[in-house]
């Protein structure tokens, strides 16, 4: 098995897969936003108990907004990171469309 673009690729491969290396990717960015808390909601007080600045407090929302994710990309991402990793991987090497794969997140 040979290695391309740091994935191991079958001997038969003819290179890259770009649709493989973004959906895990989109993947990776939904685990790594799933560890982010979400808000609880409703209105933000001025301060913090402890006295911190509530504006450098971080929501799951915010943090994808400042990577640049829309909201849907954001909960595409989630719903991929939801999926088991042996199932996910299944799916992309059977190439299937990040949109698929985000119905099989949707719990």
């Amino acid at each position: 098995m040979t290695v391309i673009c740091g994935i191991p690729q079958m001997e038969s491969g003819n290179g890259c897969h770009p649709e493989r290396i973004r959906a895990r990717a989109t993947r990776r960015a939904g685990e790594l936003l799933k560890q982010v808390e979400p808000s609880k909601g409703g209105r933000p007080i001025s301060e913090t108990k402890d006295g911190a600045d509530p504006s450098f407090s971080t929501s799951r929302k915010s943090a994808a907004a400042d990577a640049g994710f829309s909201e849907r990309q954001a909960k595409t991402a989630q719903r991929l990171a939801n999926i088991p990793e042996h199932d996910f991987e299944k799916m992309v090497e059977a190439d299937t469309t990040i949109t698929k794969m985000a119905e099989a997140g949707t719990c």
